[in-house]
């Protein structure tokens, strides 16, 4: 029988990351759609940065170690990416709330 392999992230960034959904979560249901979105915007361009400065970004399956890591150019390409997409939702976060499909029209 497989053991499962222990989780690749420390639990003090598990609970980072479970903090920071929660709190995206309930500004959209409790504050509204551009204050949700105000928020994704924050953290799409904080896990870009953070992403850059660590020079990797992991891949795989959740709960497992990363598969690979991409690197170099390409990493910073997908960062760069992410970046643009959070300045996106800073500058239109009407029209980004459409083009994301976060709209209820």
């Amino acid at each position: 029988m497989a053991t499962k392999e222990p989780q690749s992230h420390s639990s003090e960034s598990s609970i980072f990351e479970i903090v920071v959904f929660a709190v995206v979560v309930a500004l959209f249901v409790f504050v509204g759609n551009k204050a949700g979105a105000r928020a994704v915007r924050g953290v799409m361009i904080f896990g870009a940065v953070w992403q850059q400065l660590k020079g990797r970004i992991p891949y795989g399956w959740e709960g497992r170690k990363p598969s690979g890591f991409l690197t170099g150019g390409l990493a910073t390409v997908v960062n760069l990416i992410l970046a643009a997409l959070g300045f996106f939702v800073l500058v239109w976060p009407a029209v980004a709330m459409d083009v994301l499909c976060w709209s209820s029209n």
